[in-house]
């Protein structure tokens, strides 16, 4: 891996992990099974080659940062007894 793939998959990586504290900051197993997700496919990863597969998992892991920072909404219930839930 070149030095400018290397430095571009850790910063998405940190990137990815900021992203799951900012979506899942209240719900500590989200954020803990986000987070071992992403290191096991990172680990995964780890030998790959291909200058363009490189890339293509760099992108790929920025877009689910993306994603986890403005598409992701958790609720909480006001109560036990109440359905309703309160404000996001």
């Amino acid at each position: 891996m070149s030095t400018t793939n290397r430095t571009a998959a850790l910063s998405a990586y940190r990137y990815v992990l900021r992203a799951t504290r900012v979506a899942f900051n209240s719900d500590p197993v989200a954020l803990n099974g986000s987070r071992s997700q992403i290191r096991a496919g990172f680990k995964a990863d780890r030998n790959v080659t291909d200058e363009a597969e490189i890339k293509e998992k760099i992108q790929y892991i920025k877009d689910i940062g993306l994603i986890l920072r403005t598409n992701v909404v958790q609720a909480q219930k006001k109560s036990e007894d109440d359905n309703n839930f309160g404000e996001f």
